[in-house]
């Protein structure tokens, strides 16, 4: 008679902040579904998070926090406007932050949010304040898996913010 036997694996990483210090990112919340389950888990105060006894299979990933949002300046706008006129280039997390109007392009209306939102003048913009590069997916198989994770506040292309 045979047994079948499944190991289960780790899927671990942080959550890092897009800036200079790659300051951790604590309190947010990772989300790994499948199509049998939802698991959940948190970043601690150094960025760090775990998931314990996954079994081997496909995942979606998507991250969310309650982080107040920030750091968006004037510089951010230049830097937007510099973009748009093809005088610098952002990595596609930035990218993400940037395009603060979700039109799917890098343009002088984001600026123009920027600086608004910036001013006081708008409290939202039309994405979610935090972006995250993440794989959209993660497949365990036979092994340990581990990922770190940058974000960026919306807007903060600069990378100003010090969470």
């Amino acid at each position: 008679m045979f047994s079948s036997i499944v190991t289960n694996y780790t899927f671990s990483g942080k959550v890092t902040y897009n800036n200079s210090a790659n300051s951790p990112l604590a309190n947010v919340t990772l989300k790994l579904t499948s199509s049998n389950s939802t698991v959940e888990a948190s970043t601690n105060s150094t960025g760090d998070f775990q998931f314990n006894n996954l079994i081997p299979g496909t995942y979606q990933i998507t991250l969310t926090t309650t982080n107040a949002w920030g750091g968006v300046n004037a510089t951010d706008a230049l830097r937007t406007v510099r973009v748009f006129a093809n005088l610098d280039t952002f990595t596609d997390l930035q990218k993400k932050a940037g395009d603060v109007n979700n039109d799917g392009s890098i343009n002088s209306t984001d600026a123009l949010l920027m600086v608004r939102r910036f001013a006081g003048l708008i409290s939202s913009f039309s994405i979610q304040d935090w972006v995250f590069d993440v794989p959209i997916s993660i497949t365990i198989t036979t092994q340990n898996e581990s990922v770190n994770i940058k974000a960026l506040a919306a807007g903060d292309v600069d990378g100003s913010l010090i969470p």
